[in-house]
């Protein structure tokens, strides 16, 4: 299955566009379109229910809090293969 897009997924979540949900949350446009996700916008987006982490063409942008979003994406990413493992393990 293909990633959804950012836009798709503010829209399918908010029914607002991209420009839209930046100008009510004062987030850069400019840096949604690119792919870049700041600290602060991950805030706003994990408070609006939506999973920018699954979006396709996003990336965390620089600096040590950036670093640190990313790393939690990655660790509930491991987490969440190791508890299908833990499952099959224990179906066989």
């Amino acid at each position: 299955m293909r990633k959804k897009r950012l836009a798709r997924l503010i829209y399918e979540r908010t029914r607002l566009n991209m420009l839209e949900y930046a100008d009510a949350n004062n987030i850069s446009v400019y840096a949604l379109k690119q792919g870049y996700v700041s600290k602060k916008t991950a805030e706003i987006f994990e408070r609006d229910g939506i999973n920018w982490r699954e979006a396709r063409g996003v990336m965390v942008s620089g600096g040590t809090c950036a670093s640190r979003v990313k790393l939690e994406a990655i660790n509930s990413e491991i987490k969440s293969e190791l508890v299908q493992i833990d499952e099959l393990e224990k179906g066989a």
